[in-house]
């Protein structure tokens, strides 16, 4: 696994959780904490060794959604602008058409063995 910035990872066994750590803005998912999470999960279904993925929020809150206006986002948000609704609309639905973490489905169906893809835990 890469290093991240916004997640923890933590491998036992077959199991692989990834817990998003920005909870002094209740986990909200900034730009940068959803392009480590498709890392992530892209990462860990390339592994053979990681059968189940968990996904969980540090402190109090799984996450609060999107991130609109945390510090760290403001300041993402002028190194990386974006033209308007449409172009920040059209920037996320790319992302999401191309990773597997959108929906929580695999890139590719359950080998015989019979993979998870994600559990949700708080």
């Amino acid at each position: 696994m890469n290093a991240y910035t916004t997640l923890l990872t933590e491998q036992t066994g077959a199991v692989l959780k990834i817990t998003a750590n920005r909870p002094d803005v209740l986990n909200a998912q900034s730009r940068i904490l959803l392009e480590e999470l498709d890392d992530a999960f892209i990462a860990a279904t390339k592994d053979e060794s990681v059968r189940v993925i968990i996904l969980a929020g540090a402190g109090k809150h799984f996450s609060a959604g999107h991130d609109l206006g945390s510090p760290q986002e403001m300041a993402d948000q002028k190194k990386n602008p974006v033209e308007g609704f449409r172009d920040e609309y059209r920037r996320l639905s790319e992302r999401s058409s191309r990773t597997p973490c959108a929906g929580a489905t695999s890139p590719s169906p359950p080998s015989p063995r019979s993979r998870a893809t994600a559990s949700w835990a708080a």
